[in-house]
């Protein structure tokens, strides 16, 4: 019989089969991580094919002998029912695989896992070893992770995490217990773990304190005298201990999830902090040097994307980090893996599936802040205003330091009462934080109480002294109304300003409004020779250079601009560009070039509403002085302005646009919509002679 066998090389047809299905699933486990399909892929295909056996035993008796044979119908018959009978099997695991995630994801929704703030450790080590301090938080980080009863926040924590942009507070450097609290509850942290270190060679001595922060009080001191993964490994088990976390996961050694490489753990811990300081030429070579240290150290693979894109702006290269990052997801952390395929479909350009993942994501784990975090950033890049603000109002009953960005939202979309009164109860809750004086004196004058604004802004002056803030708002508030001579001492004085970006694009604004371009031109040249390392600074800042030289007419000079600006970055930043180009051939009334510029957009952006903000205004502009205005250009344009947050933009395309909007309205017979946009446009900006006149022309 085995020799029959032999001879009819069943066991080779067998053998080349079973090695077959290997290959298949090894490329189908690749598949689903680099194209995110479900993790269940590769099970399903196994499944499948291994059902397939006995078909292709069978066929391999009758048929792997040497000669010609012929097929019987039984045997067909068999290959069939054994195609239905796999089949089955497969929908069977696959639905009972879905049930499952179902009562998962259900029980991780449960409730929400508590948040640790890790504040850097004091460091006692002389300055060849204070590194360790970072890098003993990264470790702890990591191995605590592991656990889905736990979530830590650190100044370590990957810069992928947009809920760093809410734990940016977190800081770089050791602070005091007091500050430290205070920190953690900005965080909505509910414990803080913050201590000393002592390092020399391979010892590490050090002191860790676990607190919760709302009552403060200490939970547990703790202490360890020992190499650094075990003292990581000591300080887990106390720590899942005294928070009574029973321990769901994984359970690698620390330093397997991040590098047993020495030197490349000190080169990515600078690297990721130098990050955190903007140093991005320091960044790159320390991150760079690190993966040429440990090729599979996925944590800085993933890190020279994000320092790569800030500061080139080069996209394809950033995804290739990624991939490699991916390819070793087994050492990240659950949710760093979904923000890093996020990361993916962004650098790809392919944002309706990066909103789709990011919208599954928060639907499954709907009490996992990281989801909500990111899901909220993409809202808010692509100006999906209205649902910014839904998720804002969810988010922020939980996590109070997103009441402040709540309150801003209010504003863009006009909503100013709702505004005032965020901002009133959140300087209630603070009354040392006088800022938000100065935003509630903001929404009082949007809405067109002067004298009552300008009331609380000198109290908010008194309160916060000398404050840049205080008068770059009140020069804006001179501006709107027309007093430009009340204005023009606050700019002088603020021309000193200490040359960050913010406040140099803020000053140079507000020249441009006082229709002094040549001192914001001047001010435009003086950011631009700080040499910014983020790339994303130097576009803006060319950007607003290109638009004051247009909105005088000189347009050849903005297009050699946005001309150099499109040779120079990628496609990452070519929406930006053309959406300026856009405003500039629509300041100088070229028809052709911005009807191709329109198409263009509409034709690369069709479901980002932001991107098609600028072809919606240039049409109704371009029909308008036409004198064919269509309802349908302007509608559009008027809902997007609305959607997006736009109706205050002081740009000269908005305020061109709030022009022809008014005129459309009275040549349509829209008198009571005309007359709420006129109101509603001249409450805002009451200095804007154009929309001025019309309103007195249709008094008349």
């Amino acid at each position: 019989m085995f020799k029959e066998i032999l001879e009819r090389r069943v066991l080779q047809i067998v053998g080349g089969y079973l090695a077959f299905v290997w290959l298949c699933v090894e490329m189908s486990s690749w598949l689903s991580g680099e194209f995110n399909l479900s993790t269940r892929f590769p099970l399903q295909f196994a499944v499948f094919f291994l059902t397939l056996l006995p078909a292709v035993t069978y066929v391999a008796y009758n048929h792997g002998a040497k000669g010609r044979d012929e097929w019987s119908k039984k045997e067909l018959w068999l290959i069939i029912v054994n195609l239905i009978i796999s089949g089955g099997i497969l929908a069977y695991i696959s639905n009972k695989a879905d049930k499952t995630l179902e009562v998962v994801v259900e029980k991780s929704s449960s409730r929400q896992p508590p948040l640790i703030a890790i504040i850097p450790l004091k460091n006692l080590s002389d300055e060849d070893n204070a590194w360790w301090s970072q890098a003993f938080t990264l470790l702890l980080q990591m191995d605590l992770e592991q656990n889905k009863n736990i979530r830590v926040a650190s100044s370590i924590s990957s810069s992928y995490f947009a809920y760093n942009s809410s734990g940016s507070a977190l800081p770089i450097e050791h602070k005091n217990l007091k500050s430290s609290i205070y920190i953690a509850n900005k965080i909505a942290a509910q414990y803080l773990l913050t201590g000393e270190q002592a390092s020399t060679g391979d010892n590490h001595q050090l002191k860790l304190s676990l607190y919760s922060t709302n009552p403060v009080k200490k939970i547990k001191d703790m202490q360890c005298d020992d190499s650094l993964v075990n003292c990581v490994d000591q300080f887990t088990q106390d720590i899942t201990q005294a928070l009574n976390q029973k321990w769901e996961g994984d359970d690698y050694p620390a330093l397997e999830l991040v590098t047993s490489n020495v030197s490349a753990l000190k080169d990515y811990t600078q690297g990721l902090i130098s990050i955190r300081k903007r140093q991005l030429d320091k960044a790159l070579e320390l991150l760079e040097s690190a993966v040429s240290k440990d090729s599979q150290f996925a944590l800085a693979l993933a890190e020279l994307g994000v320092a790569t894109v800030q500061k080139t702006g080069n996209s394809e290269e950033s995804l290739q980090y990624v991939n490699r990052a991916l390819k070793y997801h087994f050492k990240l952390p659950n949710d760093l893996v979904y923000v890093l395929k996020t990361a993916k479909f962004n650098y790809a350009h392919q944002y309706d599936k990066q909103q789709q993942l990011l919208e599954s994501w928060n639907s499954m784990e709907s009490n996992n802040i990281y989801a909500k975090i990111e899901l909220l950033m993409f809202y808010m890049t692509f100006s999906k205003v209205n649902k910014t603000i839904k998720l804002l109002e969810e988010v922020s009953l939980t996590h109070k330091q997103y009441k402040s960005l709540l309150a801003r939202q209010y504003m863009l979309m006009g909503d100013l009462k709702k505004a005032q009164t965020l901002y009133t109860s959140l300087y209630a809750e603070a009354p040392e934080q006088h800022h938000y004086l100065a935003q509630i004196a903001r929404t009082y004058h949007f809405s067109g109480e002067y004298e009552k604004a300008h009331s609380l802004l000198d109290e908010a002056a008194l309160l916060l002294g000398n404050s840049a803030e205080v008068d770059q708002l009140r020069s804006r508030f001179f501006i709107r109304e027309g007093r430009y001579n009340d204005a023009l001492p606050l700019l002088t004085s603020l021309d000193s300003f200490s040359g960050s970006k913010d406040e140099g694009l803020a000053l140079a604004s507000n020249y441009r409004m006082l229709n002094q371009p040549e001192t914001a031109i001047e001010i435009y040249k003086r950011l631009k020779s700080k040499k910014s390392q983020m790339m994303v600074h130097q576009l803006q800042i060319d950007s607003e250079l290109a638009l004051t030289y247009a909105e005088q007419s000189h347009f050849e000079k903005a297009r050699e601009i946005t001309l150099a600006l499109s040779e120079r970055y990628d496609h990452e930043a070519q929406s930006y560009i053309e959406q300026i180009q856009l405003h500039i051939e629509t300041l100088a009334n070229n028809k052709s070039q911005a009807h191709r510029l329109i198409k263009k957009i509409k034709d690369k952006y069709k479901l980002l509403d932001s991107r098609l903000l600028y072809a919606d205004i240039s049409e109704c502009i371009f029909d308008s002085r036409e004198g064919v205005i269509k309802a349908s250009s302007c509608e559009s344009a008027f809902k997007r302005v609305r959607e997006t947050g736009n109706q205050y933009s002081t740009s000269s395309l908005f305020k061109l646009f709030n022009l022809y909007y008014a005129k459309y309205l009275l040549e349509h017979s829209k008198q009571s919509e005309a007359n709420e946009f006129l109101e509603t446009s001249l409450r805002f900006w009451p200095a804007q002679q154009e929309l001025q006149e019309l309103k007195e022309a249709k008094a008349l």
